[in-house]
């Protein structure tokens, strides 16, 4: 991680002054690159805190009450982890104290593009900010893949998230790459199929190689199929023998970081271009009412979208 790249992330992505409180979250395959923002914060004499969390294999896992007091008395963070605690009721806490947060996850991994993490944010947002007035005046959304399989959500008085990829005192979560606007259906109400071929954002699978079908009825995954058995097997490790709550169709996002592609490492793949990612888990923190400790995204390449049947999004092309 070079100097130019801290910076970005520090006074562009971060909006930090040197009056603020910072705090650096970090575990321990990410002790590297706290290291050097640490470095760097040291050099310039910066003001921060910082705290080491253990790892965890799944995102959205709850931090404890010893991290959350140092968050809750910050005005940025910066959570430099393998993976996200964007859902946890931690940073949901700190939000309502008016904290910025950084979801800088897996920032270790050689598969984040630097081109799409030094990116024109601010520019990109432009169009993500007109996609959130849209979807909070929607009734319904339908998201077709290409081989024609539908699937129906009910976004009715759900209010969508815009995550521009920067915070600043009116938005207070990032996730740089990741530049999107999403919503989270009416829990129970969302019934079709899902055709899931870019990734999937567990350490366990990433990219795809093989396609997978998900049916969902009544918000839930009822199944699902695919022609790897090795997937098959994954797949099953992050769903079976845990409550239920883990298959509800939770969030349904939209990528505008024209600089990112489909990698395997989620902050990239949910933020790329013409992209859809589905959301399975926890919401509250979002605007839905699924609370659990455990999220997982899931990307559809090249969908097509409607919007009350308005086409919204049509060979990775928005038209809006």
């Amino acid at each position: 991680m070079n100097l130019k790249l801290i910076k970005h992330i520090l006074f562009y992505c971060g909006n930090f002054k040197k009056s603020e409180n910072l705090l650096l979250i970090y575990d321990q395959p990410s002790e590297k690159i706290f290291v050097k923002f640490k470095n760097f914060l040291d050099s310039q004499n910066l003001n921060f805190d910082f705290i080491k969390t253990k790892n965890f294999n799944v995102h959205g896992k709850n931090l404890g009450k010893n991290i959350e007091k140092k968050m809750v008395n910050s005005d940025l963070i910066l959570c430099l982890t393998e993976n996200s605690f964007a859902h946890s009721k931690e940073r949901l806490k700190s939000e309502k104290k008016g904290v910025r947060f950084l979801s800088l996850v897996n920032f270790a991994s050689k598969r984040l593009q630097l081109k799409s993490l030094i990116a024109p944010f601010k520019n990109y947002a432009k169009k993500a900010k007109k996609l959130k007035k849209i979807l909070n005046d929607g009734k319904t959304l339908e998201v077709v893949s290409t081989d024609g399989i539908r699937l129906l959500a009910n976004i009715y008085k759900r209010k969508s998230n815009f995550c521009p990829g920067y915070v600043n005192k009116n938005i207070l979560l990032g996730s740089p790459p990741d530049v999107e606007t999403n919503i989270s259906p009416v829990e129970h109400k969302s019934n079709g199929d899902v055709i899931i071929d870019g990734s999937i954002s567990t350490t366990s699978i990433g990219k795809l190689s093989s396609k997978i079908n998900l049916k969902i009825k009544n918000g839930y995954i009822e199944k699902f199929d695919t022609k790897s058995e090795t997937l098959k097997k994954k797949f099953k490790n992050l769903f079976n023998n845990y409550s239920k709550k883990r298959k509800i169709l939770a969030e349904i996002g939209f990528g505008f970081n024209k600089k990112a592609e489909i990698t395997g490492h989620m902050l990239c793949d949910e933020g790329a271009y013409g992209c859809v990612h589905f959301g399975f888990g926890s919401n509250y923190t979002v605007g839905g009412k699924n609370k659990i400790d455990f999220h997982v995204d899931m990307i559809l390449k090249k969908p097509t979208v409607f919007v009350d049947k308005r086409i919204i999004l049509k060979n990775n092309v928005y038209r809006i």
